[in-house]
């Protein structure tokens, strides 16, 4: 037991010390890359559940492009989302006497959520079954498990203790509903929220 709890230890160490080298190599072009690659993961699940809807109609071409055309609206929520806990949650650290770089704060935090935005995406349009539901399970855990790393180097880059870190999580969760209802709305006033059933 004492053994596993030392490799455990190790391992996790060596996370905190891998992220902490990736923090270092922060820009603004890196920040732009990952944004991109949420979106367009975020597009392609959209894409592939509707699609699975829709597998006892003929897609049409047509068909295809009013479904990309349709959940563009939708998966542009997702940067703009991971967008707003960035900036709620660095303005939180920074009230609570934080120091750290804005874009170095960004950079840790899609370094830690892209590849969950990429494995939801592509476990989002398969079926509900046994093997999905424990795929779904072993990602929640790989989540709480780089949750607790980005509050450790978050705290090094902020200077700050960690408990200050784990409170801004709260505001960045809550900000986001906020403003996608306040989003939808405009959705739904526009009449975009309506999926296009093939002919």
């Amino acid at each position: 037991m004492l053994n596993l709890l030392h490799i455990l230890n190790g391992v996790f160490q060596s996370s905190i010390r891998v992220l902490e080298w990736i923090s270092s190599k922060a820009h603004w072009s890196f920040v732009i890359l990952l944004l991109t690659v949420c979106f367009l993961f975020t597009l392609g699940g959209n894409v592939f559940y509707d699609i699975a809807l829709f597998k006892d109609y003929s897609l049409t071409l047509q068909n295809l492009s009013a479904i990309i055309i349709y959940n563009i609206s939708w998966s542009v929520l997702m940067p703009l989302a991971l967008c707003e806990f960035w900036g709620v949650r660095y303005l939180v650290i920074r009230l609570l006497r934080g120091q750290g770089s804005f874009l170095t704060h960004g950079w840790v935090d899609f370094v830690c959520i892209t590849p969950f935005v990429i494995a939801v995406a592509c476990l989002l349009p398969l079926p509900i079954n046994t093997w999905t539901t424990m795929l779904f399970l072993l990602l929640l855990l790989g989540f709480l498990y780089t949750c607790v790393l980005n509050i450790r180097v978050m705290s090094k880059i902020h200077s700050v203790q960690w408990k200050a870190v784990l409170v801004s999580i709260i505001p960045g969760f809550i900000a986001i509903p906020i403003t996608l209802t306040l989003i939808v709305a405009l959705y739904i006033a526009s009449g975009i929220t309506e999926l296009p059933y093939p002919s």
